[in-house]
């Protein structure tokens, strides 16, 4: 059986029953050992968790970069929390309209107790993004 992965034909790759990616693994220099380590935790069809390791050794709990929390409707994506050694470094909310578009991303920071806009999204009559105050937020 040939797995593929983002990167093509892997044998890094790990899907469970419902076809979902649980773990990627990539030999970046082609000794034979992997130095980058990922796995994914689900809740249903949707990324929860996402434990990242660089360098020897197993992935663990104390690997986790990201959290992801979801509302109920499909792909509706309500925050994204990144994770330093077990404690949450910020947390970015989607702010939506009446129709759950994503118009703003809202950032908190636990060291200064403040959230702030950080992105303003404008879209066309498509839905295709025509202008953003500021590029690159890095949700799913």
């Amino acid at each position: 059986m040939e797995y593929y992965c983002w990167f093509g034909p892997a044998p890094g790759c790990w899907y469970d029953h419902a076809n979902c990616l649980v773990r990627k693994l990539a030999d970046l220099n082609g000794d034979g050992d992997y130095e980058q380590k990922q796995n994914l935790a689900y809740d249903g069809n949707q990324v929860v968790m996402d434990f990242r390791r660089t360098g020897s050794g197993l992935v663990q709990t104390g690997d986790l970069e990201w959290r992801y929390l979801w509302g109920p409707a499909v792909d509706q994506i309500l925050a994204e929390e990144a994770v330093d050694g077990g404690t949450a470094d910020w947390v970015q909310w989607t702010l939506t309209d009446h129709l759950n578009t994503v118009r703003d991303i809202a950032k908190y920071d636990p060291g200064s107790n403040m959230t702030t806009v950080v992105n303003h999204l404008v879209y066309d009559a498509f839905g295709k993004v025509t202008s953003e105050s500021t590029r690159g937020f890095g949700g799913r």
